[in-house]
């Protein structure tokens, strides 16, 4: 896992992330001396004479960053106190890393990934860091909810397309676009309840998402008494406009 001179690596990230392993496996603690778009200067953290260093260079007749100089040694930091690994407790380190030694699911825990980092790599992180790594891999970030949110138009538009009978409405602010609610209900959904007992119950729950929202949404039993969904809302609170819109638009 030991980096090697004139070895060559796509992106300075790449270089970084393989030392960052190389640090972690073997024990010491790194600090970028200098970084910008053409070099990255590593050196020890744990002791400011400690002879350890790696030199990358962008050459960009090759279009590659190489490791123009390299000493692995270390002297003067053997023995010396612990230091804090800053760098594997970077979250843009992490995000990339905990994937490879643990498979993320909905129902994994920060301590899980605790346990992993010790495990794999004998090195511990707080709580709040993985707990911060989780919510991003999870997909909880709440950058990337904004993100999901800004795709609701095109997935309503995509639902019109495929399903020409089902309804489907997406509430915007006039003036600011910012969403507002959301309304499904599919064909499917609509002529199971044709054919079915006329008996709707309609309830509604929170998410657990950074926006606070509430769904809405109504079901019914079909002939072998089981449950079906007809539609599904997302809005702002459950209050009366919410459940206004909600029946409104499930009786069309």
């Amino acid at each position: 896992m030991a980096l090697l001179h004139n070895q060559s690596f796509e992106t300075f990230s790449d270089f970084k992330a393989q030392l960052h392993q190389w640090a972690l496996s073997d024990n010491f603690a790194i600090k970028i001396e200098k970084s910008d778009r053409s070099r990255c200067v590593i050196k020890c953290r744990s002791a400011a004479d400690c002879p350890f260093h790696v030199r990358a260079t962008w050459k960009p007749e090759q279009e590659r960053v190489i490791i123009t100089a390299l000493n692995p040694i270390h002297t003067t930091c053997l023995g010396a106190a612990p230091v804090p690994r800053a760098s594997c407790s970077q979250f843009t380190y992490l995000r990339e890393a905990v994937p490879k030694i643990l498979a993320i699911t909905g129902k994994t825990k920060p301590k899980e990934i605790q346990q992993a980092m010790q495990l794999h790599h004998k090195v511990s992180i707080s709580y709040a860091v993985a707990h911060k790594v989780l919510q991003y891999l999870q997909g909880q970030d709440i950058g990337l909810e904004r993100a999901q949110f800004r795709l609701l138009l095109l997935y309503i538009q995509k639902l019109h397309e495929i399903d020409e009978e089902g309804h489907f409405h997406l509430s915007a602010c006039s003036e600011s676009g910012r969403f507002q609610r959301l309304f499904i209900s599919p064909s499917a959904s609509r002529h199971l309840f044709q054919r079915s007992p006329k008996l709707i119950a309609a309830d509604g729950t929170f998410t657990k998402s950074k926006f606070r929202q509430t769904l809405l949404f109504a079901v019914g039993i079909d002939g072998d008494n089981k449950v079906i969904l007809l539609a599904w809302s997302l809005v702002e609170s459950e209050n009366q406009d919410s459940w206004e819109y909600f029946l409104h638009n499930l009786i069309r």
